[in-house]
């Protein structure tokens, strides 16, 4: 027995072994999202462009995308968002592109109230996994945030029982 020898097939072995829990046993659900484009359009509503990459080992399913209000608002109600990419299975690899527009009275009084808008995309994976994506698109009196353009990722949503 050549000691060489069976240390290279030990390190052949591990490396086999390592390769078949990434490639087949290990999921993961991982998506970066971005803001493609934000413009204004005649009626001041807001039209909003995302961008989802799967990053991650599993399909995953974006369901619907919402509205909300950051900050010391009273009981104020929240436009209900549609987009006609949504909701939409995004397999890993694959980008989906979702527009979705925030009517400008809402916007308004959000600025008036000094208010920030946050976006949120509801996703589940296979495995029954929910998660939030979360962008802040208007800082408190009307301002774009900082962070308008960088990625961000999932968050995971914490059951209500627990």
């Amino acid at each position: 027995m050549d000691p060489i020898s069976n240390a290279l097939s030990l390190t052949a072995l591990a490396v086999s072994c390592t390769n078949l829990y990434l490639t087949v046993l290990r999921k993961t659900a991982s998506v970066t999202a971005w803001v493609v484009q934000l413009t204004e359009d005649e009626d001041k509503e807001t039209v909003l462009e995302f961008g989802h990459s799967n990053t991650g080992t599993v399909e995953l399913l974006v369901s619907e995308v919402r509205v909300d209000l950051v900050g010391d608002a009273p009981d104020v109600l929240l436009p209900e968002l549609a987009s006609k990419q949504l909701p939409g299975v995004i397999k890993p690899g694959k980008i989906l592109l979702v527009k979705t527009v925030v009517p400008g009275l809402f916007v308004q009084r959000a600025i008036r109230q000094k208010l920030a808008i946050d976006i949120e995309f509801l996703i589940f994976s296979a495995r029954g996994e929910s998660y939030k994506l979360q962008q802040r698109v208007l800082g408190i009196g009307g301002v774009y945030p900082k962070g308008l353009w960088s990625p961000f990722g999932l968050k995971p949503i914490k059951a209500a029982l627990d």
